[in-house]
């Protein structure tokens, strides 16, 4: 919420100084960049991760919040020969009877450094994730320069 104030105030003293509204689009055109590559860095970091993972049988067992974070997100717990392993991302809200079943067996990617596991739909996630970040980050940055020559 602090940040929307922020950009308001600048955005206000801005006009107020009576800065050209081209100047306004770039610097907001620039801020919106500056998300997309952090978004794809994300994603990229995340399959560098899944990429160095080990497939595993695994058994999934419940949904609980991790006990290390301080994040509010419920994820998805597997049992690994005996040892429960969180999902690195946090699970879904909808649909959790058919994406989550317990009692049957699955392959996932487990992660020692990480401590945790990339499940079928972390995965999926990953992937797209990187495939429509770079895409974005790609596009704003034509944007970006079809910008600058006009």
């Amino acid at each position: 919420m602090e940040f929307v104030l922020v950009i308001a105030v600048i955005f206000v003293l801005c006009k107020i100084f009576g800065v050209n509204d081209f100047y306004l689009y770039m610097g907001a055109l620039g801020l919106v960049e500056l998300m997309i590559v952090g978004m794809a860095l994300l994603f990229i970091y995340f399959c560098i991760r899944l990429m160095f993972s080990k497939g595993r049988k695994a058994e999934f067992t419940h949904f609980d919040k991790r006990e290390s974070e301080k994040m509010p997100f419920t994820v998805a717990y597997y049992k690994i020969d005996g040892e429960e392993y969180p999902c690195v991302f946090p699970s879904e809200i909808v649909f959790t009877d058919k994406m989550y079943r317990q009692n049957k067996k699955c392959t996932v990617m487990y992660n020692k450094r990480m401590n945790a596991v990339f499940d079928i739909w972390a995965i999926i996630t990953c992937l797209v994730g990187l495939v429509c970040s770079n895409l974005a980050v790609i596009e704003t940055v034509y944007i970006f320069f079809m910008m600058q020559i006009e």
